[in-house]
């Protein structure tokens, strides 16, 4: 049996489908878990942040896909190893970020990178997965695309090898089924290194809409952010991400997700395709 923890997030959504579709038991948690019926998954009502909610969380577990967030992370990933290890489980596939590995120290780098290093220095063997810039995150443009035909976004001049979400779910599955990926922390991006602009061209030509790109100062940015009620504190740790992808590091592609999975990774035309009512 697989634990698959953020089991109705974007990801860890796609892991339990995944592992479903392959035969195997599931287990999903989540502090609500009321998402779609699976067929067969086993529902775990529980908060990663909370010990006293996760009693018996990996019992019968082989394996764990971990997903952790925010700066309850590193606490997050304590508390689920304590019971993996309780549990004898054989290996842990945790989420990360593309720029633990790169000395990055914004907030979210920072709680990935203590999320790791407790892992790391646990009994169950482990296995990371750190990818880039999610694909989806373009979502967060629909409305001003859909009403303004304009996208408003800082740090135009980054470069970032964005990756579908689902290439992610699909390198999970593989870690936590096959052998041999014990010990190692994968980087993950899509096939292309993409700037602002260039994800706002190809979403307008996949919907047949000609739309532009405003790059707008960080605090604007932040205060629209606070304005649409994101703590300042969120607000942030996003604006240090999306700043993070100004480095070489977020631009590069690796060839990671084939080597993995068998198959190319996601170009960004193909997942804005799959998405274009969104955009519309």
């Amino acid at each position: 049996m697989i634990l698959v923890t953020g089991a109705t997030g974007t990801v860890g959504s796609a892991v339990l489908t995944g592992l479903v579709e392959h035969g195997e038991q599931v287990r999903g948690v989540s502090r609500r878990p009321a998402g779609p019926d699976y067929g067969g998954v086993e529902w775990f009502a529980g908060d990663l942040s909370d010990a006293a909610t996760l009693a018996g969380l990996a019992d019968g577990a082989d394996a764990v896909f971990l997903l952790t967030s925010g700066e309850d992370g590193p606490a997050q990933a304590r508390n689920v190893l304590a019971r993996a290890e309780q549990a004898g489980v054989r290996l842990i596939v945790g989420l990360s970020a593309l720029s633990v590995g790169h000395g990055a120290t914004d907030p979210i780098s920072t709680w990935h990178r203590a999320a790791e290093e407790t892992l790391q220095a646990g009994t169950v063997p482990w296995c990371v997965l750190r990818p880039g810039g999610f694909m989806s995150n373009t979502l967060a443009w629909a409305d001003s695309i859909r009403h303004a035909g304009s996208v408003y976004a800082p740090f135009a001049d980054g470069r970032t090898a964005v990756i579908d979400p689902g290439d992610i779910s699909a390198c999970a599955v593989s870690c936590l089924l096959e052998p041999g990926h014990a010990g190692r922390a994968y980087e993950l991006t899509g096939p292309e290194s993409l700037s602002t602009g260039e994800q706002v061209k190809i979403i307008g030509k996949v919907i047949g809409r000609e739309l532009t790109d405003v790059e707008v100062p960080p605090e604007a940015a932040r205060q629209a952010m606070e304005d649409a009620g994101m703590p300042p504190a969120a607000a942030d740790a996003v604006l240090g991400s999306l700043e993070a992808a100004r480095s070489e590091f977020a631009g590069t592609v690796t060839g990671t997700v084939p080597a993995i999975t068998g198959r190319p990774a996601t170009s960004f035309e193909d997942w804005v395709s799959a998405h274009q009512a969104s955009f519309r």
